[in-house]
């Protein structure tokens, strides 16, 4: 199975635009530790169980079934996956391939066979709202994390250097310094006097400059396919020479100043979430006012707003997290809601919420109370 370590918009749109016979959507809370972790692979194995009764039900062979999720059975044995674990995981399987994300948030025990990817419990990661970067930097120590109400998570640093001497590692001095054999010493070793543009303390800035650019670079390419805030933690010195080289707009005036290199991912994000939590529910308050107001035109059922996500015209969504709308959706016709689920069915709430996110929409997936009217979903139209 495919470990998508970091979900982007794309990840998210690519999974929902799938579309085959069958695709088997497995949600369930896991643990980071503790003795709960040994009951996760259960949680999983009973899960597979049933998605292997559910396709056998919408005509398949079970030894067909039995072969269709096996690389999801291949999880149940992976010790090593399993100590490493999150709030939540998902297991996305298709004919193609099989898909495994660790979600922040938890989320309820879900498993969804139809013909597309369950993905709105995917959506709270990337939704308007929710999620947002912490980059700690200073000279001896860099980490990028992804963050949400929920917590947060250091990620892989394949495009940006980890510290200054790494970044300088495969720099080659001669590009900035010049050089020239000063004088030679015994049999034939030559000496090299360097000389820099002012100095050494000119050397260290151009040093700290160069690094700075170069971290600069690789979260811009990291959080390229994500709008969300980056809040900035480090000694008040090195934030300020960042800000000073910096052409990312995502970063937010709020900064964590301190030394920051012994703080864990927890106390990073206890101290980071206030910060950036006033711009989020600064723009949802935005968005449910102008609804509650009649300030712009507004729909708040299901079969209108999927009408007007499909032809683009849903500036935001807040849609309820938790709650499954089971139904149809046609190529044409507006989606058929169904009193239970039936085999094959999707969840509408996911298909509204797809659809805004792919015609380049906001999405808020709040808690049911949350949405505006008290109702399942509440749309923001351009026009």
């Amino acid at each position: 199975p495919g470990l998508i370590d970091l979900l982007a918009k794309p990840d998210i749109r690519s999974i929902a635009e799938e579309h085959h016979t069958h695709c088997v959507s497995m949600y369930l809370p896991t643990h980071r530790a503790g003795p709960e972790v040994q009951q996760d692979p259960i949680r999983l194995k009973n899960l597979i169980a049933r998605a292997r009764d559910e396709l056998v039900a919408l005509g398949q062979r079970r030894e067909d079934a039995e072969a269709f999720l096996a690389p999801a059975r291949d999880l149940l044995a992976d010790s090593d996956f399993w100590a490493h674990g999150e709030r939540g995981l998902a297991v996305l399987v298709g004919p193609e391939d099989t898909k495994v994300l660790r979600l922040a948030d938890a989320g309820d025990e879900l498993l969804v066979v139809s013909d597309r990817f369950h993905v709105k419990p995917l959506v709270r990661s990337l939704a308007a709202g929710e999620s947002y970067w912490i980059l700690a930097i200073s000279q001896n120590r860099v980490r990028l994390l992804r963050g949400d109400p929920n917590g947060a998570s250091e990620l892989a640093l394949e495009e940006i250097p980890e510290s200054l001497a790494e970044a300088l590692w495969f720099e080659d001095r001669e590009r900035q310094l010049q050089s020239h054999a000063a004088s030679r010493v015994g049999a034939g070793r030559v000496t090299a006097t360097f000389h820099g543009q002012g100095g050494a303390k000119d050397t260290r800035h151009s040093d700290l400059v160069r690094f700075l650019r170069a971290v600069d670079a690789g979260v811009a390419h990291v959080c390229a396919d994500s709008p969300d805030p980056v809040v900035l933690a480090g000694v008040e010195r090195d934030i300020a020479a960042f800000h000073e080289v910096t052409q990312n707009k995502q970063i937010v005036p709020e900064t964590l100043t301190g030394n920051c290199d012994r703080m864990s991912a927890t106390e990073l994000h206890a101290a980071t979430w206030p910060l950036v939590r006033p711009h989020f529910e600064a723009d949802l308050v935005r968005v449910r006012d102008a609804i509650a107001a009649g300030s712009a035109p507004s729909e708040t059922h299901v079969a209108a707003a999927h009408r007007a996500a499909v032809e683009g015209r849903v500036e935001s969504l807040v849609v309820a997290l938790g709650v499954q709308l089971w139904g149809t959706v046609g190529t044409e016709a507006d989606p058929q809601t169904h009193d239970a689920r039936e085999p094959g069915d999707r969840d509408l709430l996911d298909a509204v919420a797809i659809e805004v996110m792919t015609h380049g929409g906001s999405v808020y997936a709040v808690d049911p109370g949350e949405v505006p009217d008290h109702g399942h979903l509440a749309a923001l139209l351009r026009w």
